[in-house]
């Protein structure tokens, strides 16, 4: 393995896929909508998310990207961490400033 390669042991592959239609299918099944904000950490491959369903609490995330070695663009590994919202606050305050408007 090389030593300037990131570890990916507890990484989850995604392969990102879009699709350009002409109008939305008859037969799709509504399902509610589902928000996710992300703020990414100038300069490294770390973004705290924060995803919001209704009817749920927020999921508030620390989460690492890396694109996959030779895979097509939009494949990468992400490594993820759950925060509470006293380690997400920590995190948006350090990084961001107390003004951030983030996810408060």
């Amino acid at each position: 393995m090389d030593a300037t390669a990131p570890s990916l042991k507890y990484a989850n592959a995604e392969r990102e896929q879009r699709f350009l239609l002409g109008k939305v299918p008859v037969h799709l099944i509504p399902v509610p909508a589902r928000a996710i904000h992300y703020r990414y950490l100038r300069g490294i491959q770390v973004s705290l998310r924060v995803i919001v369903e209704p009817g749920r609490e927020p999921a508030l995330k620390l989460s690492r990207k890396v694109r996959m070695s030779g895979q097509r663009p939009l494949a990468v590994a992400r490594t993820t961490v759950y925060l509470n919202r006293p380690d997400y606050d920590t995190f948006r305050i350090l990084v961001f400033g107390s003004q951030s408007g983030f996810a408060q």
